[in-house]
């Protein structure tokens, strides 16, 4: 083998143990983007559980202050039907 063949090889190794290098620092990195977006995936599922949640606790508070409302609701109809009742009432006494 002659010199020039083997500074080519020699090149040559290095360049490879480069393209190496890069490649290990490229694994590396892709293992990082992997776990960091397993760990958001698992964020992602704990906030849509708590978002269920809350959806389902909103709904059931949504119909209980309905039920509680809707009573109170007619007492009021109720109410200001038996004054507007009154009223006319005491309007035809005063001017009958």
């Amino acid at each position: 083998m002659s010199i020039p063949d083997a500074i080519q090889i020699e090149q040559e190794d290095i360049i490879l143990d480069e393209i190496s290098l890069s490649l290990s620092n490229l694994q590396q990195t892709s293992e990082t983007i992997h776990t960091t977006l397993s760990k958001q995936d698992d964020m992602l599922d704990e906030l849509h559980a708590e978002i269920e949640e809350a959806d389902t606790f909103l709904r059931i508070s949504t119909k209980k202050i309905d039920r509680l409302m809707s009573p109170s609701i007619r007492k009021k109809c109720c109410v200001v039907s038996l004054l507007v009742a009154s009223l006319l009432l005491l309007f035809l006494i005063m001017y009958l």
